[in-house]
C-alpha cells in the first residue's frame, strides 16, 4: 500500500533513543530515517506501528486504514534491527 507512514519507536529509550520513520512508495516498500535526517535506524529492538488516513467525509475526521493492532500509539508489534540486514518484510493483516 503506498503512502503509510511506518514508524520505529525503540522498546528502551535508556538503551535507544533513536526512533526512525518512512513513508511507503507505490510498490510498499518504505526507506527509514533516524529523527528525519539520517538514512536507516539504529540497529536495537522496536515497537514497530504504521498510520495511513483515508479520504475525509465532510467535516469529519478522516478514518485510519490500517487496523487498529499496527496504529502509532497502539501497537505493541516488535521488530529487531541489526546492522547486517538493510531490509525487513512486514505484513499488515486485517486491511
Amino acid at each position: 500500500m503506498e503512502g503509510v507512514s511506518v514508524y520505529l519507536t525503540p522498546e528502551d529509550r535508556q538503551v535507544n533513543s533513536w526512533g526512525a520513520a518512512g513513508l511507503t512508495n507505490a510498490e510498499g516498500f518504505a526507506t527509514l530515517k533516524t529523527n528525519s535526517v539520517f538514512d536507516g535506524a539504529v540497529p536495537g529492538n522496536y515497537i514497530i506501528s504504521f498510520r495511513k488516513l483515508g479520504e475525509p467525509v465532510g467535516m469529519n475526521t478522516p478514518p485510519t486504514l490500517i487496523p487498529e493492532k499496527y496504529a502509532l500509539g497502539k501497537s505493541q508489534k516488535t521488530i529487531t534491527v541489526s546492522p547486517n540486514q538493510s531490509e525487513y518484510m512486514f505484513a499488515l493483516e486485517g486491511l
